[in-house]
């Protein structure tokens, strides 16, 4: 009889702790699926490369964008993305939640910021502007004109005119030499489909000519 009703009595305390159990466990779930409350203005957070889950949700804790730090490390780990984030600058945006602040370090949709290079302006200048960038990693300061090019895989290319102008998007954290690059491919394709497109008989042995021709 003693034993009977230790029995119910262990049982029902399993019962008991089952069904605590599952109210902080439909707690927490709601807690990672609603809105971030906090959140109430836009905000970025930037996760350097190699940064761990664990380090990056104290990171959003000191933010106040997480409260319960050690309960997101965990769901991240639950859901196999824990070794999934990807380094660079994030928009935290009103209305996510920290589900969908997990989610949104993963995805690398990163934050762009702008760059410009005038039409018209000379190597320098377009230079100048890249270095100027506040998002851009400086790795040319003592690099001439000369070794910039060879870096962009046109040594012995003169500058001038080696830069298309118009505005790039690029992460935090590029470098200069990644930039000019970009400006420099897209000048090279531009110009090889115009001088595909160009009309025939005209006095032009190469493309260089012809790019020499349009900045007069």
């Amino acid at each position: 009889m003693k034993a009977a009703r230790a029995l119910r009595r262990l049982a029902l305390a399993i019962v008991v702790l089952a069904a605590v159990a599952g109210i902080g466990i439909a707690t927490a779930f709601q807690w990672y699926r609603e809105p971030i409350a906090a959140l109430a203005e836009p905000a970025t957070v930037e996760i350097a490369p190699g940064e761990g889950l664990a380090a990056v949700a104290e990171k959003l804790a000191a933010a106040g964008v997480i409260d319960r730090p050690r309960l997101w490390t965990l769901f991240g780990r639950y859901e196999g993305k824990a070794t999934r984030l990807r380094a660079g600058e994030y928009a935290l945006q009103p209305g996510l939640s920290p589900a969908g602040v997990l989610d949104l370090l993963v995805s690398g949709r990163v934050v762009l910021h702008s760059i410009t290079i005038v039409e018209g302006w000379t190597f320098a200048q377009g230079l100048a502007a890249v270095r100027a960038a506040p998002t851009v990693r400086r790795t040319l300061d003592d690099a001439t004109p000369e070794q910039i090019m060879a870096r962009l895989g046109a040594r012995g290319v003169h500058p001038e005119g080696q830069l298309f102008p118009d505005t790039y998007l690029v992460a935090r954290g590029t470098s200069d030499v990644d930039v000019l690059r970009l400006a420099h491919e897209r000048l090279q394709k531009e110009l090889a489909a115009a001088w595909a497109g160009r009309l025939d008989g005209l006095p032009l042995d190469e493309p260089y000519e012809a790019l020499i021709l349009a900045s007069i």
